[in-house]
Order: C-alpha cells, then sequence, then structure tokens
C-alpha cells in the first residue's frame, strides 16, 4: 500500500481515493502514452494533495508539455512526501529542462544528495556530471563520470561525456 501523507487535517485517505483502480491504472496510461487520459484521471480522482498524486501529475505534465513544465510537480510532490526518492531524480532532470537562475545549482544539490544516498549505483554519479558540465565545471564532472565508470565501466554516457569533459580542459589540468 501507498504511504499516508499527513497534512494540517490529520492523515489523508491513500493517494487514489475511493477509486483503487488508479493504482494500476495510471501506470498502465502513462506506459501507453496517454498522459492527458491519466492527468485527467488524476485531477477528476485523486487526492489533490498527496505527494504521489502531485509526482503523476509531474510525470503527466513532462509527458505534455516538456519536462520544464513538471518542475513545480516534481517541488510539491517532494513536500508532501519527501521519502519518495523517484521525485528527486526526476526533479533534477527538470530544472536541467527549465534552467531559469538556480535551477542548476538545485539540480546539482539534489544529484549530489541522491548520490550520495547510493554510492553503489552508477547512475546518480552519473547524473552528478551532467549536472556539472551544464554548470561548466569540467574538471568536477569528469571526476564524476570516473566515480560512474568506477561502478560501471560499461557507461557509455558516462565515457562520451568524460572524455568531452577532458577535451574542454586546459593542456596543464588532463
Amino acid at each position: 500500500a501507498s504511504p499516508l501523507c499527513v497534512h494540517e487535517r490529520g492523515p489523508s485517505r491513500e493517494w487514489w481515493g475511493d477509486d483503487r483502480s488508479l493504482e494500476a491504472r495510471l501506470p498502465q496510461l502513462l506506459k501507453e502514452g496517454r498522459a492527458e487520459v491519466a492527468r485527467t484521471l488524476l485531477l477528476s480522482k485523486a487526492e489533490p494533495a498527496h505527494g504521489v498524486t502531485l509526482f503523476y501529475l509531474g510525470v503527466c505534465a513532462g509527458i505534455l508539455e516538456g519536462e520544464a513544465a513538471a518542475v513545480d510537480p516534481y517541488e510539491a510532490s517532494i513536500a508532501a512526501m519527501p521519502g519518495l526518492g523517484i521525485a528527486y531524480g526526476n526533479l533534477v532532470r527538470a530544472y536541467l529542462a527549465r534552467q531559469r537562475t538556480g535551477d542548476l545549482e538545485r539540480a546539482l544539490v539534489l544529484a549530489k544528495t541522491l548520490a550520495s544516498s547510493q554510492p553503489e549505483a552508477a547512475e546518480p554519479q552519473y547524473v552528478v556530471g551532467v549536472v556539472l558540465m551544464q554548470l561548466r565545471r569540467f574538471s568536477d564532472a569528469a571526476g564524476a563520470y570516473e566515480a560512474t565508470l568506477r561502478l560501471d565501466a560499461a557507461h557509455h554516457g558516462a565515457h562520451v561525456n568524460g572524455v568531452h569533459c577532458l577535451q574542454q580542459l586546459p593542456p596543464d589540468d588532463e
């Protein structure tokens, strides 16, 4: 079962409200590319302030309007349910897409938090490198890609981006 979300008025119902079928239908609709239908169901049937509902609204916004449009729902999802780990990675992607003042720095903080919480996983280390590249911190990004490759020597993105970072450094920094 989904965790309960606590608000000032007390514990809420499950995120799917009165329609438990949403728990299976939402992921299926998204997999089928039917994000508009999924969003309509969320807005009409799900608990509006629940972290999982807000997360799914972020997914729908990202699909329908572009990843940058998902920042607000993902931020609200994390505020409502701080333990919803998947929302953090999606928020990093949304910040990278939106790139308003401060977004890259916020993305870096989130990416580093994810990487430190999953030190054995290559992908979070890679995401740190991606954000650092966007910040034009090529030496630090190269280090993040090296960390990725120590965990997954076949990680294609880390190989490609790592080489690109090294090419951006002055010859004496390589």
